[in-house]
């Protein structure tokens, strides 16, 4: 039989036992002491280890260190808070992922913003998704009862892809924007094609016989626009010497910005060292309106009354039967009209020019 079971069958008086209260201390043990094989009392340590039932009476500031992990299968705070629960560095106060489970939200690197997740990093913030196949999902929002409201962001084949989904690996409209990973070209509404280009815009439609807008470019302010406002496209392109240099620009902007009377110009033009404008086209307010090389637009000019038809003395019945009437008829009928023809083509003349002069085509006097 061991000691210590002996000791206890011959537990009988204070001989027996090795005992000294500390006053104020309410817990002790009775422990088997070998050396001096008596029985003694000492008080219990709380916090140097868990109880059967894991629970930690008075050590409620003690960390424990488990160094094998630990299993479990629910965590749940005390009470709940904007930083309830934390996975910290070793010092214990740096949080790597602190959750929120007042407002159900968690963050890495930070403080729960006002975002069920959020990522903080003084220099980037990221999400790495490695591994899987080449169709799998790397980001998705499904909200099954609404079509329009599901979209997923995957990598497949070399390129990147948005798309829109009907349920789970379904599209509903596929490729809304796809890029493609080794030449950097981008697309818009490729379905399953891939963009052939810098930039390159698909619109796919039933119709046969109608013009659709493609692409549209817009430009709003915080103020009231007036006259002179408006939006560009810019070609830059690179010089011999120096990138990024203007080579054409489309321009529409208001030349009337009020709204009941608004008018607009379509402006392009060409460089060298400076904007040349070469065409502008506006709407006047009831007609198309065009000038060239800086001309202000003008409409379409009124028809021009055809030339006068001058007499004519090479037709038998319209010539006279002798010398003195043939000199009276140049007197009177031939030379006038002549005349008067070489007038009126002075008028057309004049007409075309002040045409030329009014699109641009020349300067003005």
């Amino acid at each position: 039989m061991p000691e210590a079971i002996r000791a206890i069958t011959r537990l009988q008086d204070a001989d027996d036992l090795n005992v000294s209260l500390a006053e104020g201390v309410d817990e002790y043990a009775l422990c088997y002491d070998h050396d001096t094989q008596k029985f003694v009392l000492r008080q219990v340590t709380i916090g140097a280890c868990l109880l059967a039932t894991g629970a930690t009476p008075g050590a409620t500031s003690q960390a424990q260190a488990f160094t094998n992990g630990v299993k479990a299968g629910l965590l749940f705070p005390a009470a709940d808070s904007t930083d309830a629960v934390k996975i910290c560095k070793a010092n214990g106060s740096t949080a790597i992922i602190t959750i929120d489970t007042t407002n159900g939200r968690m963050s890495i690197g930070g403080s729960p913003l006002g975002y069920p997740l959020d990522i903080q990093h003084p220099t980037y913030a990221q999400v790495m998704v490695v591994g899987g196949t080449a169709g799998d999902f790397m980001l998705r929002h499904t909200e099954a009862a609404v079509d329009k409201k599901n979209w997923m962001l995957r990598c497949k084949d070399g390129y990147g892809e948005v798309s829109s989904q009907k349920d789970t690996g379904t599209y509903q409209i596929q490729g809304i924007l796809k890029w493609d990973n080794y030449t950097g070209y981008v697309g818009l509404g490729m379905g399953a094609g891939a963009p052939g280009t810098r930039l390159d815009v698909n619109h796919s439609a039933a119709i046969t016989n109608t013009v659709e807008t493609i692409v549209t470019l817009r430009h709003a302010s915080s103020g009231a626009p007036a006259g002179g406002f408006g939006a560009a496209l810019r070609f830059g392109l690179e010089s011999s010497t120096t990138e990024n240099q203007s080579a054409a620009l489309i321009e529409a902007l208001w030349y009337e910005a009020t709204h009941a009377t608004r008018k607009a110009n379509l402006v392009l033009s060409a460089y060298d060292t400076e904007k040349r404008e070469g065409i502008r086209i506006s709407g006047n307010g009831s007609a198309a309106a065009i000038g060239f090389l800086g001309a202000t637009p003008a409409a379409r000019i009124d028809h021009v009354a055809d030339a006068v038809t001058a007499h004519d003395i090479t037709d038998p019945g319209d010539a006279p039967a002798d010398a003195d009437a043939l000199r009276e008829d140049l007197v009177t009928n031939v030379i006038p009209s002549i005349e008067s023809a070489l007038n009126g083509l002075g008028t057309k003349i004049n007409s075309l020019l002040t045409m030329a002069e009014t699109f641009g085509f020349h300067a003005t006097s």
